[in-house]
């Protein structure tokens, strides 16, 4: 199991706010600015807090213009009602929730998210475990069609409830992806997929890493801009 050290907010010298520092067996850092602006470092072990706070540094003009992004974005990140009328996006369509007096089964699919009305109360519930199982299942597919086109192994998938890290890899070989990615198009879907994969090969994010995704799809850049652009919509 990887460790995950989680450290405090820390102020970093010229002001800017780190609400979170997560530490792993990583080898590269990361920043991460999540739903409402606030931001997140992702660092491996050994990276002192004087060091992350050198490269949040440098980072200020990037940091500032994402939290921008972010908190105009924010509204459209809210958590959904899920009531009647309202839709929610399925492989990267919106379908809508509809109430019904007769299913075979508190919630079913076929174009529109049919709930019994007698289970309208508890929809959100109904949902959240509808996407987590079709998340599995797609997932799984297309990571085992894409594992043997490409000779990469992993050992196993599981899906998480992570809000905005959509995918990872670990030393032993398992896969881990968010349910909401779902929520986005199948050749998104599939870009993380890939992305995951390689890592098995390749750890970081060097260009010989993304000359490989390259390899498996041409255009990943395509997928991986739409994700950048709309992973806030990808919300329950």
């Amino acid at each position: 199991m990887t460790p995950d050290v989680r450290t405090p907010a820390e102020v970093a010298d010229d002001g800017v706010s780190i609400e979170k520092i997560v530490r792993t067996r990583r080898r590269t850092l990361s920043i991460e600015i999540d739903a409402d602006g606030l931001v997140v470092v992702r660092a491996p072990l050994s990276v002192g807090v004087g060091r992350i706070r050198q490269i949040v540094n440098l980072k200020r003009s990037w940091i500032e213009k994402r939290q921008r992004i972010a908190r105009d974005r924010y509204p459209q990140t809210l958590a959904k009602t899920c009531r009647e009328g309202e839709a929610l996006l399925f492989l990267g369509q919106p379908y809508e929730i509809r109430a019904v007096d007769e299913a075979p089964g508190p919630l079913s699919f076929d174009g529109a998210f049919r709930v019994l009305r007698s289970d309208l109360c508890r929809a959100r519930e109904l949902m959240a475990r509808w996407y987590r199982e079709e998340a599995f299942r797609t997932i799984a597919e297309r990571a085992s069609w894409y594992a043997a086109q490409t000779n990469l192994r992993y050992r196993g998938i599981r899906v998480t409830e992570a809000k905005r890290r959509w995918g990872s890899c670990n030393f032993g070989g398992d896969l881990s992806f968010s349910w909401r990615l779902i929520m986005a198009p199948l050749e998104v879907v599939d870009y993380v997929v890939v992305h995951e994969l390689v890592h098995l090969e390749r750890k970081d994010h060097s260009r010989i890493f993304w000359a490989r995704v390259a390899q498996i799809l041409p255009e990943y850049y395509l997928r991986r801009k739409w994700l950048r652009e709309n992973g806030h919509l990808l919300v329950l």
